[in-house]
């Protein structure tokens, strides 16, 4: 019996701490220490937190943000072609909703309307009354031929001059250059040219 008392005890007394370790340890985890003003405030923290990460979930309203991409369809009148764009949003337009970009763009913009305003994508339809840049105009500058690109907004800008008189080409030829020849591609472009220095 001696023997079994030696090997019940010691066990006993394991179990009544790890019991009490075990309890401690546990309630402690249960309780707070931290007082009740405390708590409020951290919930009241947490509260405006997901407040602040799911406005737009609870507004209505649609705003630019900064992964928004805005399309731009650029419709050229006197050729008929169309182009488009796409670029992420700009700083400058970032939070802005409808009514806001519709401002933003009635300054910038003369001619255009919103096809699309989504949160992840704004399409604009510009229309613009001029060639797009994809044409040029073969013409004289200087008793010369030169060769005029059109930039966005339907300028003229000169790209290069030949260094060929007029005076050595058919007097047809010469006349189409002061009414000025508009050309469609480069390669339109290239065989004109070729045409006249040959």
């Amino acid at each position: 019996m001696v023997k079994w008392l030696k090997i019940i005890v010691p066990l006993c007394i394991l179990f009544v701490v790890v019991g009490f370790f075990y309890g401690f340890y546990r309630g402690s985890n249960i309780t707070s220490e931290k007082p009740i003003d405390d708590y409020e405030d951290s919930v009241d923290n947490y509260i405006k937190e997901k407040l602040n990460d799911n406005v737009n979930l609870m507004n209505d309203e649609v705003i630019i943000g900064p992964n928004t991409l805005i399309e731009y369809v650029i419709y050229y009148k006197e050729c008929g072609h169309t182009t488009t764009e796409i670029e992420k949003a700009t700083k400058n337009i970032i939070n802005l909703n409808k009514e806001e970009y519709t401002k933003y763009a009635n300054k910038k913009y003369k001619n255009y309307e919103i096809v699309k305003f989504k949160q992840d994508e704004v399409i604009l339809k510009i229309n613009k009354d001029h060639l797009c840049p994809e044409h040029f105009i073969i013409s004289i500058k200087d008793g010369k031929i030169a060769v005029y690109g059109i930039d966005d907004n339907g300028e003229e800008k000169i790209l290069k001059i030949i260094d060929q008189p007029i005076e050595l080409l058919k007097k047809i030829d010469q006349e189409k250059l002061n009414r000025g020849i508009r050309v469609d591609s480069e390669e339109e472009l290239n065989s004109i040219l070729q045409d006249f220095t040959s």
